[in-house]
């Protein structure tokens, strides 16, 4: 087992890497996908529940990207309380806000919405 985690250590750090020049950590990555994955049914306690982490942590990261501007929060409907979560149109214009980009960084290159299977290069 020691073994897997150094390798998925190896693998964050160059994702980070990768990553920089976005000014986006990894964990955010993960986030923000699976928000995208979770689509209509995001929110908090979904998306808790999927990165399993506690409510609150996710509450919190996710206020620090509403403030960034990568989510905003809306209500499911006008008249609920129940809020769901939403990538914004910065997070699909990374690549012509990055400047010039590396080969190997090309992710978001080739993001397309809801296209879940370019999601899956993170």
């Amino acid at each position: 087992m020691a073994i897997d985690r150094k390798v998925n250590h190896l693998i964050m750090l160059i994702r980070q890497r990768e990553l920089n020049q976005y000014h986006i950590p990894v964990q955010q990555t993960h986030v923000l996908r699976t928000i995208n994955e979770l689509g209509e049914n995001a929110t908090l306690a979904e998306l808790a529940k999927e990165v399993e982490r506690e409510i609150h942590v996710i509450s919190r990261q996710a206020v620090g990207m509403e403030k960034e501007g990568l989510i905003k929060r809306a209500k499911k409907s006008p008249k609920s309380k129940l809020l769901r979560l939403e990538l914004t149109e910065k997070v699909w214009r990374w690549p012509e806000s990055a400047g010039r980009v590396k080969p190997s960084t090309r992710y978001f290159h080739h993001f397309q919405r809801n296209n879940a299977s370019n999601w899956n290069r993170f």
